[in-house]
């Protein structure tokens, strides 16, 4: 019989901040009515075809968790018993006791990922703008590049007009390859709050010298001010220009002198998964999908920088385990992810340089099952369908309670660190 632990006993183990995965395996639906903090949704109905990506360590502490800590849970904790999961428990009484035990839950989804923006805004007063101002600037024709920092199928999906897609991580290689002038004000926007904070705040960590700032409420405060969206087109990435790649490994230098990076070489993987056996290691490509299917590092998986750091929920579910992230020389990609993942509350993470000399072709590993990738000649036709206004006004007021609550009570904070990257 699977073992069950109190409220506080759980609390214990969150605190002590070693590994766990805390898994609510209630319907979605249900799940953004009110959750615990940590916890990461799959649904009971699909936990086993998907639990092996997000937990892939079969020895990983997990807690289950559903509305009671009834029969869902014991059922679900003996069919992944079944499969070779051997460290299962379940909270006793589920959210319900929980929230009798006077811990705190949560409402509404990627609560962490809305927490790590709205916080990084705060704290280092990122530099933004509002729709109805954006709207202003380009009906005077002022000088303005807008980028959608989202992963490549969100901004297919919709985007605002002339927006040029750059993921997070992508920033500092790709963004001084789209300037002429140093006077170009750069707007950056996601669909609310995180990616578009990151982004800028990438940006103007790397200092670069034009002005930056992120769009409040994304594609949604671009809707409420009465902004049409349209359709992303997905175009070629040219190669990074000589001056690009200077900026990028200037960067990647001061990010790791910042942090204390460390690299590692594929002839010391063994040595680095081998002192301990009993953690999680991720290895995680973090390139655009089309640089990993055709060639990537032995057993990686694919997540995209930006979306790792904006959208964990969405890919690992160990928390506390250990991250390797391969990225390439000339990009400052994985240094940059490196970086965000560390403010993240992630404090084990290396980078693996010289991967090639243990690649694989072609599709041998796999793709994070939130990123798999998207046939970009399959393009959406007509213009996007815009969501009610209350609907969009909701999802606004949301992030606004969720990180009112993330500062009053979860006891999980974010190193933003005070002291400033190198100077160029």
């Amino acid at each position: 019989m699977t073992a069950k632990i109190s409220a506080q006993t759980l609390q214990n183990l969150i605190e002590h901040r070693q590994e766990l995965a805390l898994l609510d395996i209630r319907k979605h639906e249900d799940f953004i009515k009110g959750h615990l903090w940590l916890a990461i949704n799959i649904p009971h109905d699909s936990i086993e075809s998907r639990i092996r990506g997000y937990v892939p360590r079969l020895d990983s502490k997990i807690v289950l968790i559903d509305a009671k800590g009834n029969k869902l849970a014991s059922e679900v904790a003996k069919s992944l018993g079944t499969i070779g999961y051997s460290d299962l428990c379940i909270l006793r009484g589920g959210v319900e006791h929980w929230q009798q035990s006077g811990m705190p839950t949560i409402t509404g989804d990627y609560v962490l990922a809305h927490s790590l923006g709205l916080y990084v805004n705060q704290i280092l007063q990122t530099p933004s703008i509002s729709a109805d101002s954006l709207m202003q600037k380009l009906e005077a024709g002022e000088d303005v590049l807008i980028i959608d920092s989202r992963d490549p199928r969100d901004y297919q999906d919709s985007t605002l007009p002339d927006a040029v897609n750059v993921p997070v991580a992508d920033m500092v290689c790709r963004v001084p390859d789209l300037i002429d002038d140093q006077s170009t004000q750069i707007v950056v926007h996601c669909g609310g709050v995180t990616r578009g904070v990151l982004g800028a705040q990438t940006l103007i960590d790397a200092q670069l010298e034009n002005p930056v700032m992120w769009l409040r409420e994304g594609t949604t405060g671009w809707c409420l001010s009465g902004g049409e969206l349209c359709h992303g087109e997905i175009k070629p990435v040219k190669p990074a220009s000589k001056a690009a790649i200077t900026y990028a490994a200037k960067t990647a230098r001061d990010l790791v002198e910042q942090w204390d990076l460390v690299y590692l070489e594929p002839s010391d993987m063994e040595e680095w998964i081998g002192e301990n056996p009993q953690r999680t290691c991720y290895l995680i490509d973090v390139r655009s999908s089309e640089e990993f299917l055709s060639d990537h590092y032995a057993n990686a998986i694919h997540i995209p920088g930006g979306e790792l750091v904006g959208m964990t929920q969405d890919h690992i579910a160990t928390y506390h385990a250990r991250l390797c992230l391969i990225g390439d020389a000339d990009t400052a990609r994985a240094e940059i992810t490196a970086a965000w993942m560390l403010k993240n509350g992630w404090t084990d993470i290396v980078l693996l340089r010289n991967w090639e000399q243990g690649s694989e072709p072609g599709d041998a590993g796999r793709s994070s099952e939130a990123v798999a990738v998207k046939d970009s000649s399959a393009k959406p036709t007509g213009k996007p369908a815009a969501a009610p206004m209350n609907l969009l006004q909701a999802s606004v007021d949301t992030r606004q309670h969720i990180f009112e609550s993330f500062m009053r009570d979860h006891p999980y904070r974010f190193d933003l660190r005070e002291s400033k990257p190198p100077g160029r």
